[in-house]
């Protein structure tokens, strides 16, 4: 259908923890490289995280320039269980529609993504 499925697990980075800085910058490598891949083969590519770009009023800004940069127009995420997903981030930002797609907050159903 011309897409490709891109993404990384993600990452929540700790200020001053190093090895959290290093895992991070790995995640953005990841993300980078599987959307420059899809767009390499005239691919659209839809990405998916394990944990969220955005998050209440928090941001992973390393995560969220790379779907800005490559202007990503899907970016599906999970991580966020039961009570919390009352800061969870649903439907358009800045351009990027953005879909929560826990097991328990779609109530364990099939999600469509196209």
């Amino acid at each position: 259908n011309g897409i490709s499925i891109c993404g990384t697990r993600g990452w929540i980075s700790i200020d001053g923890d190093t090895e959290s800085e290093k895992v991070m910058a790995r995640e953005v490598q990841r993300l980078e490289v599987s959307i420059q891949s899809a767009i390499s083969e005239n691919l659209e590519p839809i990405v998916f995280m394990h944990y969220p770009p955005l998050y209440g009023a928090s941001c992973n800004y390393d995560m969220l320039d790379i779907l800005y940069k490559y202007k990503i127009k899907r970016c599906l995420y999970g991580h966020i269980h039961g009570y919390s997903q009352r800061n969870a981030i649903t439907g358009v930002r800045d351009g990027v529609k953005y879909d929560m797609i826990s097991s328990d907050f779609l109530q364990f159903a099939p999600f469509k993504v196209l």
